[in-house]
């Protein structure tokens, strides 16, 4: 049976950081009854989506709540959402709770509730550990208080995670060194490093600043990888590393295991198999609040034609840089293994993937020219 996962958005945020492409809002605009009406809707969009699934017996296996910045709510209201979720749904018994939040929540007591709610998995936007980085690009921290913050969530969890990103503007070599050396001394349990995407950014940003050219990135990119293999770090996916298999994220595995998820909240998207048909939907939430609100969540809903399910599949796996069976395409997708196999063995023969037994690897080919292999699948 196809596992399937819970994303929660809660977009209300300080303010929008410009590398930023989820769905934000504001949180100074609104107040406490706003926002605790808000996790009632969520209540109910997930009532609505599990509707769909009705005589689907399968549990939930992971929650992640991303924002935005999920930690600006109150305390009592996470109360309220933990209530509601564990008493009207169901969930496997070792639940992944991921909780995305920012570095200036230094509230001992808000988390340590939050772990006896059940939350056993934290998500941390550092960026950088550098400050002239982080002016830059707007963040209202400094160096000193991301190791404060991580001080204080090491106390209190054993798994949680950073986002880094390289690629920044003015961002150079002795930067990414730099990062590496505190991810070093810290111990991070698990790392998130991704490509700044350049199609964020807004004409201040690059009017003002230096973009690191191509071959800084592929430099960037080659020097992070290598030092963190070194320091016993797995290279799980593209841009994941973690000290250990038990710091994996099981919630993003399941995206590119190309799994279902169901997705809650203004602006959020699922992807729904209906197991019995093998049919494969595509949920888009709204994302006007005000209508939200009144429960009109669902404003497009489609079926995904062959040729859609095809590419998305390979391009979720192909983030994984772990080795895949062939066969599972056809459990995950309800598609014929011959649809794609040609493809699969031209790869093999161009070096992108290679075969062990039963198994297929990417190769540092396939990891370089990972766009490449993934075009393969768009025809």
């Amino acid at each position: 049976m196809l596992p399937i996962t819970l994303y929660i958005h809660i977009p209300f945020c300080l303010n929008k950081c410009f590398y930023c492409s989820f769905f934000s809002l504001n949180y100074n605009k609104y107040d406490y009854f706003f926002y605790k009406r808000y996790i009632f809707s969520l209540i109910n969009d997930l009532k609505n989506d599990l509707y769909i699934l009705k005589n689907d017996n399968r549990l939930i296996k992971s929650i992640y709540i991303g924002g935005g910045t999920p930690t600006l709510l109150n305390i009592d209201l996470f109360e309220l959402l933990f209530e509601n979720l564990f008493l009207n749904f169901k969930f496997i018994h070792n639940l992944e709770i991921t909780l995305e939040t920012n570095i200036l929540n230094l509230n001992k007591n808000y988390f340590l509730k939050l772990r006896d709610m059940g939350v056993n998995r934290i998500s941390i936007g550092v960026q950088s550990f550098d400050n002239n980085i982080l002016k830059i690009i707007n963040r209202n921290y400094f160096f000193k208080d991301i190791i404060n913050f991580l001080k204080l969530i090491s106390n209190i969890f054993d798994n949680y995670n950073i986002d880094l990103i390289y690629g920044l503007p003015n961002q150079n070599i002795n930067h990414i060194i730099n990062d590496l050396k505190y991810i070093k001394i810290l111990e991070i349990p698990h790392i998130s490093w991704y490509e700044l995407c350049v199609d964020n950014i807004n004409s201040f940003i690059l009017k003002n600043f230096k973009l690191p050219k191509n071959k800084i990135l592929d430099d960037m990119f080659f020097l992070i990888k290598n030092n963190l293999l070194l320091n016993n770090y797995i290279n799980y996916s593209i841009s994941c590393f973690s000290l250990s298999k038990s710091y994996f994220c099981i919630h993003n595995i399941n995206y590119w295991k190309f799994g279902d998820y169901i997705g809650i909240g203004c602006s959020s998207h699922g992807k729904i198999t209906m197991i019995r048909k093998f049919l494969i939907y595509r949920l888009i939430k709204n994302n006007n609040i005000l209508e939200y609100l009144n429960n009109k969540f669902i404003i497009n809903k489609k079926i995904l034609f062959k040729s859609d399910i095809i590419k998305e599949y390979f391009m979720n796996i192909f983030r994984l840089n772990l080795p895949f069976k062939i066969y599972y395409f056809s459990i995950y997708t309800g598609l014929s293994i011959n649809l794609i196999l040609d493809k699969i063995n031209f790869l093999v023969e161009e070096g992108y993937l290679f075969k062990k037994k039963r198994y297929y690897y990417i190769t540092n080919k396939g990891l370089i020219f990972n766009n490449d292999l993934i075009e393969n699948f768009f025809n």
